[in-house]
């Protein structure tokens, strides 16, 4: 799903076909819902005044970037407890 998509919903301005989309993505997997939590709990941590500004930008983006490195670290994890179980 598209970041810009997720701040478009969050700001109440995305298209109802947008909505319809990031519905389906967000009940998709549990991954996909706990990254739409963690972009609002970024959205909601900001003022509206702030909102937009390079120094948001740059705070929400890093924090997205850790929660994609965290769930890259478990996918890995998991897989590697896959790899290694009998069939």
């Amino acid at each position: 799903m598209n970041d810009q998509i997720l701040i478009r919903i969050l700001a109440g301005i995305a298209s109802p076909d947008e909505v319809e989309a990031a519905d389906r993505w967000r009940r998709g997997s549990p991954e996909n819902e706990e990254y739409f939590q963690e972009t609002l709990r970024v959205w909601t941590a900001t003022t509206p005044e702030t909102r937009g500004t390079s120094a948001v930008s740059g705070r929400a983006r890093s924090i997205i970037e850790e929660a994609d490195r965290r769930r890259a670290v478990s996918h890995a994890r998991t897989g590697e407890r896959h790899r290694r179980s009998p069939r």
